[in-house]
C-alpha cells in the first residue's frame, strides 16, 4: 500500500486557514476506474470527461463517499488552535469542507496527490 502526505491548499499561501497534512492511500488504477463508474463518468477517446448521470450535488456526494476510504490519517490544526485529527473531524468542521472536496476531486481525477 503506497501512501503520500498531502498538504491541502488551505494550508498554503499568504493566509492559510490550517497547518498540517493528511496522509492518503494512493488508489490503484482499477479503483480509479471503479470510482468513475460509481460517480457516473465516461471518457471519450480524446480523454475528455463526460458526465452521464446525476446532479452536481449527487456527484460530489458520491465522490466524497468514495474518497473516504483513502484517508489514512489527518493531522491538521486551525489557526485558532483547534486540532482536526480524523476524517470525522473534517466532516464536522465547516471550514474543512473545502479540504474534503479538494481531496475527493484529486483522488477521483487521478491527479497526482503531490508531495510524493
Amino acid at each position: 500500500m503506497r501512501t503520500v502526505k498531502y498538504v491541502p491548499e488551505a494550508c498554503k499561501g499568504e493566509s492559510p486557514k490550517f497547518s498540517g497534512e493528511v496522509e492518503l492511500r494512493v488508489p490503484t488504477f482499477d479503483e480509479i476506474l471503479e470510482m468513475c463508474d460509481d460517480v457516473g463518468v465516461d471518457f471519450q477517446e480524446d480523454g475528455v470527461e463526460i458526465r452521464t448521470k446525476g446532479s452536481n450535488i449527487s456527484m460530489l456526494r458520491r465522490m466524497v463517499k468514495n474518497a473516504e476510504k483513502y484517508y489514512v490519517s489527518v493531522s491538521l490544526k486551525k489557526l485558532n488552535g483547534k486540532e482536526i485529527k480524523s476524517y470525522e473531524d473534517l466532516q464536522s468542521d465547516y471550514d474543512a469542507h473545502g479540504i474534503i472536496k479538494e481531496i475527493a476531486g484529486k483522488i477521483w481525477r487521478a491527479d497526482s496527490l503531490g508531495n510524493d
